[in-house]
């Protein structure tokens, strides 16, 4: 009689809805939410063999500040006694949910952070407290919802539009796992594209089209009498991916999201779950280059730039998120400039790269919202074949673009990144490192 201990897992969701009225996230500064239209949820679940334990979270919110997930896992490992470090939180990075930079400390936001920490680390707990044997598979789809953001103009400048000869991840990985007894217990679905399918103007809350490939996905795995596969949706490297359809409008999330949510289905019914073994894990942290100017003239000519739409925006009574957003840029780019003229180098930027392996499937997260090579390329070297990579996770660090992005400019490169063109070579590395540490 075998004596090695069994995979277990166990997943639990707690409902992560603010209340109304709270400023919204994406789109480069956004207005109080005036309504609810779907749910947003957090998803934990926890893998469990013998001593070794990992857990995974998935949230639909924009993103989560590195401070605020360090003290989820704290919470969680003194409820659970998981490892911190063990512990991986990921965001969907829907434009319809939250603002929760922990620099904008709004009565709501403070109330709504200091809840959400124990909704986290409470769903850790529950799903650890619930584990149960089960068997697991991988498999991989392809999904054409998304297209390259990064459209070129006749002059050479790059805007966000469509760019239909551009690089796109398509792919979709599945990770299967039924309960040994029978019955599905969850499937999570990697994919790389931008929750913006209902454009800038909607202040209606929303997981966008995640939310009704969940509703889908659990629908279609419930119909044998069971409870369904509860869904984690795993954003990818999709920071220069958008959905083909944006409109100011539901209807692109609900088409959108059942397309999706049709090939997720279609792979788990080819995937046949298999008794696995086997948990590891590794984490490291990044240094990554700060983004600096080419010149002191360039630097001067943005400072200028951006000083007088702050001054503009203030006058005609912006939004406190357009302000927010400008204050910012305004903020960054004075550092820069005062780093070139004074010679005193710019901190770098704090980041980490998360590996969890759990039998024939492999997460890699990392925080930022990285270009689509990226994530392919770590995927593509990676020594362990069924490799998911997820962006948005463990913090915030903004764009991570390819090098060649940084000449080319454009939104991902002039408005919202914090990290030189060395980030992505580092990423790609420390990920491939602590991915071998897991072979």
């Amino acid at each position: 009689m075998s004596t090695s201990p069994t995979l277990t897992a166990g997943v639990a969701r707690a409902t992560i809805t603010p209340p109304v009225g709270i400023d919204m996230s994406g789109f480069a500064g956004r207005e109080p939410s005036l309504g609810i239209h779907d749910e947003l949820y957090a998803t934990a679940l926890v893998f469990e063999e013998g001593e070794e334990r990992v857990a995974l979270v998935t949230c639909d919110l924009l993103f989560l500040e590195a401070e605020f997930v360090g003290q989820v896992r704290e919470e969680a490992q003194r409820r659970t006694s998981l490892p911190a470090e063990r512990v991986g939180i990921s965001c969907s990075h829907t434009h319809y949910g939250p603002a929760l930079g922990l620099e904008r400390m709004d009565p709501d936001v403070r109330a709504y952070l200091e809840l959400l920490k124990f909704q986290l680390a409470g769903a850790i707990q529950e799903a650890a407290a619930n584990v149960v044997p089960v068997t697991m598979g991988v498999g991989w789809g392809a999904c054409d919802i998304g297209i390259n953001r990064r459209e070129r103009k006749p002059d050479g400048t790059i805007v966000l539009g469509n760019n239909p000869e551009g690089t796109v991840d398509r792919a979709v990985g599945v990770v299967r796992i039924d309960r040994a007894e029978g019955g599905p217990l969850a499937v999570i679905a990697n994919f790389a594209c931008h929750c913006v399918s209902q454009s800038g103007r909607m202040r209606l809350l929303s997981a966008d089209y995640p939310g009704p490939a969940r509703a889908l996905v659990k629908g279609a795995t419930s119909a044998t009498g069971s409870t369904g596969a509860t869904f984690l949706f795993a954003q990818g490297a999709g920071a220069n991916t958008n959905p083909i359809r944006m409109e100011h409008s539901y209807e692109p999330a609900r088409t959108l999201g059942t397309r999706f949510g049709c090939e997720v289905l279609r792979v788990w019914e080819t995937v046949a779950p298999v008794e696995t073994a086997g948990i590891r894990s590794a984490r490291q942290s990044l240094e990554l280059p700060a983004l600096t100017f080419a010149s002191v003239e360039e630097g001067q000519a943005a400072v200028a730039d951006l000083t007088t739409q702050l001054e503009n925006a203030r006058k005609n009574n912006a939004g406190k998120g357009s302000i927010h957003w400008l204050e910012r840029r305004l903020e960054r780019s004075t550092k820069a400039l005062e780093s070139l003229t004074g010679g005193e180098p710019l901190p770098t930027v704090a980041s980490e790269v998360q590996v969890l392996r759990v039998g024939e499937a492999t997460f890699c997260l990392t925080s930022g919202e990285v270009f689509c090579e990226i994530g392919m390329e770590v995927r593509e070297r990676s020594p362990l074949p069924n490799t998911l990579f997820l962006a948005y996770s463990n913090g915030s660090i903004g764009y991570v673009p390819t090098p060649e992005s940084y000449p080319e400019g454009g939104y991902e490169v002039s408005h919202a990144c914090r990290v030189g063109p060395g980030a992505a070579g580092i990423i790609v590395e420390a990920s491939l490192a602590a991915l071998r540490q897991c072979a």
